[in-house]
């Protein structure tokens, strides 16, 4: 699956399923879900661990292991939930990872989603798309942007509102467990491939064996 397909299908399940889901995006409670993934059906978003403040979620495959997004409630100065982010991992050239931030609406999108570290600006990411649940920004980071994660200590989500478009709004972002989550989360998810790709793999081989002609039974 392409990291942006992947990125938003995890928000849309996070946006029904996950604890903690943004006050400002107007989620209902999420129902219980059984204690074991295996009892789970496929596309069930579970809690996996806790990492300071991020929490792993897996969503349940049709494989031994599923993959794994870290997950953070943003909070205003006040300590109102106001967005949430998730986060995976990637393996590629230029990107380290894909996160997307869900805002409530009445975000001011020609304002973008800003990053920041510590007080540094790492970037800024435009807005995707708004449904009933809230506003969708895609962050596509580098491996740069995911070291000044691992080392940083405070981070922040910087909107904009409609009615105040010219005023800043930082959401705290606090990266304590950060490293231990994004590392549960690189094995999680490559354990979830190796899953996967062995499943095929033996689809596969199942499909050959049933169509080979069978041998012998010339005259």
């Amino acid at each position: 699956m392409a990291p942006l397909a992947a990125c938003l299908l995890v928000v849309a399940l996070i946006a029904g399923a996950a604890p903690g889901h943004a006050e400002g995006a107007g989620a209902a409670a999420p129902e219980a879900v059984a204690t074991t993934p295996q009892s789970m059906p496929r596309g069930t978003v579970y809690p996996a661990g806790r990492f300071d403040a991020w929490e792993m979620l897996c969503t349940r495959s049709d494989h031994d292991a599923d993959p794994c997004e870290l997950y953070q409630t943003l909070r205003d100065e006040g300590g109102a939930t106001v967005a949430e982010i998730n986060l995976i991992n990637l393996d590629e050239a230029e990107l380290a990872a894909a996160a997307t931030v869900l805002t409530p609406l009445g975000t001011y999108l020609p304002g973008q989603v800003g990053l920041a570290v510590d007080g540094t600006q790492l970037g800024a990411f435009p807005f995707v798309y708004c449904a009933s649940i809230g506003c969708v920004a895609q962050l596509s980071l580098s491996r740069a942007d995911v070291e000044a994660l691992r080392r940083g200590r405070m981070g922040a989500i910087v909107i904009f509102a409609v009615d105040e478009p010219e005023r800043a709004l930082r959401l705290s972002m606090p990266l304590d467990g950060f490293t231990g989550g994004f590392a549960a989360i690189v094995r999680a998810n490559a354990a979830a491939d190796a899953a996967a790709a062995g499943a095929a793999g033996a689809a596969a081989a199942g499909a050959g064996a049933g169509g080979a002609a069978p041998a012998g039974g010339g005259n």
